[in-house]
């Protein structure tokens, strides 16, 4: 409990209280489960158990091709979640279960040349001694697989996980669905250069568009000074559209306990770590979410576009 801090034991005293935490995750994995028994998912199994580790921090990653439906299925498609499961290495959690939230990745590989693996797919940050399993919406990314076939991917975990990984597709009948994905920014360590190294872009839209958004990964990590501005402060995002301001932003990073508030989203509850604290942008034990920002009013179809992103 983060009110119990014990400085005899420079740790934080129990409180059997955040048990309830436990029957609130059960309810969201109820409804969760609900959900996906209902719906007509295509699924393609991308790991099936295997242990995933880079213990020497060696950048290896776990590759796999696997086979997708041919395009004419993907163009029936509207919509794309991962479902990711990290299982302990053992037979218990705490102790089989590794102990830090670091950051999953998963990657595609270049339909050409796959042995290039540069485009991150998914985004997770793991829990503390505890397994868990994280199924979220990545839609915006269909484009990117859209000749279907056999694709390669490269999953990374410095940690050892028992990992299985499905993609599952559906048609949830959307007013329209993602014909195409344009690479825009990615991070990088916050500090006086930042913004420098995001130069704007001017990009075409096509006249036949009826949708445009931004879809947006981000989750601040490290510790820069001054007061660990990476984790625990409110970095404001904001990506301008012609000159049109879209801001995420996160002011609930550094409170004490916005992310056992979201258990019932489903952050992994009562892990053995400082797992209740505010971040910027994720939790740890949880997927870092694909958030949309609709910007279809910022432009005009046919013409050229402005697109920047400054960090703050």
């Amino acid at each position: 409990d983060w009110r119990r801090f014990d400085s005899g034991r420079s740790w934080f005293a129990p409180n059997l209280s955040m048990a309830a935490n436990e029957a609130v995750y059960y309810n969201f994995e109820a409804e969760r489960e609900a959900r996906l028994e209902a719906e007509d998912a295509t699924v393609v199994h991308v790991l099936a158990g295997e242990v995933v580790s880079d213990p020497g921090w060696a950048g290896a990653r776990t590759v796999v091709d696997v086979t997708l439906p041919d395009a004419t299925a993907m163009a029936g498609f509207d919509t794309l979640e991962f479902d990711l499961y990290l299982g302990c290495v053992g037979d218990g959690e705490y102790g089989d279960c590794p102990a830090w939230d670091y950051i999953n990745s998963l990657y595609l590989c270049d339909e050409t040349d796959p042995d290039v693996c540069n485009v991150e797919f998914g985004r997770w940050i793991t829990t503390y001694h505890r397994e868990g399993r994280w199924v979220h919406d990545a839609s915006a990314l269909l484009p990117l697989l859209g000749d279907g076939g056999v694709r390669r991917f490269a999953f990374y975990s410095q940690q050892p996980y028992e990992t299985t990984l499905d993609l599952r597709f559906s048609d949830s009948g959307k007013p329209a669905r993602p014909e195409e994905a344009v690479y825009l920014f990615s991070g990088g360590g916050l500090g006086p250069d930042y913004d420098a190294a995001h130069p704007p872009l001017t990009l075409p839209v096509p006249a036949d568009a009826v949708k445009v958004e931004i879809a947006t990964v981000l989750s601040g990590h490290g510790m820069a000074a001054v007061g660990n501005c990476a984790e625990f402060c409110n970095v404001n995002h904001h990506f301008l559209v012609n000159g049109a301001d879209n801001v995420r932003s996160f002011p609930q990073a550094g409170t004490d306990s916005d992310c056992m508030e979201q258990t019932d989203e489903g952050t992994v509850p009562n892990q053995f770590g400082t797992w209740w604290y505010g971040r910027s942008g994720w939790c740890p034990g949880r997927e870092a979410p694909m958030v949309m920002i609709d910007v279809t009013d910022r432009v005009v179809p046919g013409e050229d576009s402005t697109f920047e992103y400054n960090g703050f």
